[in-house]
C-alpha cells in the first residue's frame, strides 16, 4: 500500500544514512574489531569451494553496509582477492577508496582499462568481486527482476563461464546499531549453462536477497531506468527471458503511439507499430487516434487498447478521460 511505502522508504532512508557513517569509522578500526560486529553465514561452502582451485566470481550488490565486503577478506589471506570498480567523477573521492581498498589487501580493477587482468586473478584460484545489482546500460542484457525487465551487466556470467568457477552470490543485511549479518550463498556452477541462464539467476538470487530486508537496498539507484532506443530487439545483447515466460508475467512497458491524421498515413505506419510489439515481449502498446481512424487501429492484432479522440475535444479533457500513465510515446504526426 502507499502507507507501507512511505514507511518503508523513511526505514531506508535511516539505514542508508546509518550504514554511510559507519563506514569512515570502520575503516580506521581493526579487522578483528570489524569482524566481530558482522555474523558470518555460509562461509564453509565458500572456502570448501576454494580448496578445489578453481577460483570463485563472487556477485556482490549495494545491500546494507557494502563497503564490509572490502573490510571482510581477511578470512581468505590465503588466495588474492580483487575487484572491478568503475571510477568516481571525483578524483579526489577515487584516490581516497582505491587506497582504503587497497590497504586491506584488495587488488582492484578499473573497468575502463579491459578485464584480462581481473581473469587471471580467477584462474589463479583467486576471488573476483563483481557488482551486479546496477542499471548496466542501454546496450547490456534486458531480464527480469521483480518481474520488470532490467539492464543486467553480464560481466560476471562471460568471467564465470570463461574460467570455469563457480559464481557465489553474497549480501550483507543490517540487523542492529553497526551490526550485520552476511551472508554467502552456495556457490553455483557455471559449466553447461549460458551467459544469459546465469545473469537470470544472479537477478533472481538479488531478488531473493532483498525481500529479506527491503529497506538495506539501494533504491536511490534506479534499476528500471527507460533505455534511450526502448526497443530492445535490436538492442546489443537484446533481451532474455525464462522459458515458459509470458508477456502477462512481466510488468508491462506502457508505450502511447500517437497515429497519424489521415487514414493512407496509419495504414503506412502498421508495419512500424507491429515492429514495436514484437521488439518488447514486456509492451503493453496504446495507440491514440482520430474517432475516425479508431475501428482500423482495432483491427492490428499488435495493438492492445485503442483511445478514440473524439472531434473537437481538448487537450485537456483528452488528458481527463486518459488515466493509465506511460513509459514512452511515439509520435506519428509532424
Amino acid at each position: 500500500s502507499d502507507r507501507e511505502i512511505r514507511r518503508l522508504a523513511r526505514e531506508h532512508f535511516c539505514t542508508l544514512g546509518a550504514n554511510l557513517l559507519s563506514v569512515p569509522r570502520l575503516a580506521r578500526m581493526p579487522e578483528a574489531a570489524v569482524q566481530a560486529r558482522v555474523q558470518l553465514e555460509g562461509f564453509p561452502g565458500l572456502r570448501a569451494a576454494l580448496d578445489e582451485k578453481k577460483g570463485e566470481v563472487m556477485a556482490i550488490n549495494h545491500i546494507g553496509n557494502w563497503e564490509l565486503y572490502a573490510q571482510l577478506i581477511g578470512r581468505v589471506r590465503d588466495v588474492p582477492v580483487g575487484a572491478i570498480f568503475q571510477s568516481q567523477r571525483n578524483k579526489y573521492l577515487n584516490r581516497l577508496i582505491d587506497r582504503d581498498r587497497r590497504r586491506l589487501g584488495l587488488e582492484t580493477f578499473d573497468r575502463r582499462k579491459g578485464y584480462l587482468d581481473a581473469v587471471d586473478l580467477v584462474e589463479r584460484g583467486g576471488i573476483l568481486a563483481i557488482l551486479v545489482d546496477q542499471h548496466a546500460g542501454d546496450g547490456a542484457l534486458w531480464t527480469p527482476l521483480f518481474n520488470r525487465l532490467a539492464s543486467t551487466s553480464t560481466l560476471a556470467g562471460i568471467i564465470a563461464q570463461r574460467t570455469g568457477a563457480p559464481l557465489v552470490s553474497v549480501a550483507i543485511h543490517t540487523v542492529g546499531t553497526a551490526r550485520w549479518r552476511c551472508v554467502i550463498e552456495p556457490p553455483s556452477e557455471s559449466q553447461g549453462k549460458s551467459v544469459e541462464e546465469l545473469t537470470l539467476e544472479l537477478n533472481r538470487t538479488l531478488e531473493r536477497e532483498i525481500s529479506v530486508s527491503p529497506k538495506d537496498w539501494f533504491w536511490v539507484h534506479d534499476r528500471w531506468k527507460t533505455p534511450g532506443p526502448f526497443i530492445l530487439g535490436n538492442a546489443r545483447r537484446g533481451f532474455y527471458l525464462p522459458p515458459g515466460t509470458a508477456a502477462c508475467d512481466l510488468q508491462p512497458f506502457r508505450l502511447l503511439v500517437r497515429s497519424s491524421n489521415w487514414l493512407g498515413d496509419a495504414v503506412m505506419s502498421i508495419p512500424a507499430v507491429e515492429a514495436c510489439k514484437t521488439g518488447r515481449p514486456d509492451l503493453h502498446l496504446t495507440v491514440l487516434a482520430p474517432a475516425k481512424l479508431a475501428a482500423l487501429w482495432r483491427r492490428v492484432p499488435a495493438v492492445d487498447e485503442v483511445i478514440a479522440i473524439e472531434s473537437g475535444e481538448s487537450p485537456l479533457a483528452l488528458e481527463r478521460r486518459v488515466k493509465q500513465k506511460f513509459d514512452a510515446a511515439l509520435l506519428f504526426p509532424n
